[in-house]
């Protein structure tokens, strides 16, 4: 899995992990993470998440991560972001979905998550973890 991400985000998951703090829990995963989608390559799956203020930029950026088989869920807000995503990279690769969950970010490594209020919704079936997925944030 690889994070596609920028600035001090970037240098602090590179430098210790991504953590995670829940309620009962923290933990830290070690990920790989670039900004730049052409070091990635071709991938399976891509979780586009990012605020829909950014998608005229971002969007254009994931034509490095696209294969013919690769998938874009897209979960963000905005309801009409799973059109924009299917204007540039194919309306058939894109899957629109809903994720309602509590967060906040508390340094650029430490995410709060409390799972009383997660929920993810898509219209994709799970794919096997050792298929290579981006997330992008």
């Amino acid at each position: 899995m690889w994070l596609i991400c920028r600035g001090e985000h970037l240098k602090a998951i590179r430098a210790n992990g991504l953590k995670l703090i829940r309620p009962d829990s923290e933990f830290v995963v070690e990920v790989n993470a670039t900004d730049n989608p052409a070091e990635v390559g071709p991938v399976d799956l891509v979780l586009f998440t990012v605020k829909t203020y950014q998608n005229r930029h971002v969007i254009t950026a994931l034509k490095p991560l696209m294969g013919p088989e690769t998938s874009v869920i897209t979960l963000q807000n905005g309801v009409e972001s799973h059109e924009q995503l299917g204007a540039v990279l194919g309306p058939s690769h894109i899957l629109p979905g809903a994720y309602w969950a509590s967060s906040h970010v508390i340094s650029p490594v430490s995410y709060t998550l409390f799972p009383a209020h997660e929920t993810l919704r898509s219209l994709v079936s799970p794919l096997p973890l050792e298929q290579k997925t981006a997330v992008t944030h």
